[in-house]
């Protein structure tokens, strides 16, 4: 396994990825959709699966798509439905990016149960396994700026 770099930086990865790229900015919301009920689930899996097709439609021409949600990849506590749903991008929403051909850049900030380096073999393994890839996953670390992971999976 390839060790993450570490980035010893001064600037801020963010200023970094907004002076390189075209920003297609959406965010997904769904605090404002109800919930509780068989019903409501529907409804906020829905509006996800049409947030995702406009993303979709968004990046069609794309060679690499950046996914920036708030905390980073899926976790077991938290559903796509809940109202904390958002802040993370689950592997079923990666695969239809990845199998059209693009490059994946994803944001995960890092949580405070295990060391970095354990989180980073975790997940590399983790997207290699759910995206049947079978290339490196590169990781870039930034410990400077609370912690933020970049997962760089190139096609």
């Amino acid at each position: 396994m390839t060790p993450p770099k570490y980035i010893k930086s001064t600037r801020d990865p963010w200023e970094c990825i907004s002076e390189r790229f075209e920003l297609i900015e959406k965010p997904l919301m769904l605090s404002h959709l109800p919930k509780g009920n068989s019903a409501a689930i529907d409804t906020r899996l829905r509006h996800r699966r049409e947030w995702l097709k406009g993303a979709l439609k968004a990046t069609k021409d794309c060679d690499l798509v950046f996914f920036d949600p708030d905390n980073g990849l899926e976790v077991k506590s938290t559903k796509a439905h809940h109202d904390k749903g958002p802040k993370f991008v689950f592997y079923d929403e990666l695969l239809p990016f990845w199998q059209r051909g693009q490059s994946l850049v994803i944001y995960q900030h890092k949580n405070m149960h295990e060391k970095a380096e354990t989180q980073i073999e975790n997940r590399k393994r983790e997207l290699r396994e759910r995206l049947g890839y079978t290339g490196e996953v590169e990781a870039y670390y930034y410990p400077k700026f609370g912690g933020r992971i970049f997962f760089v999976i190139r096609r």
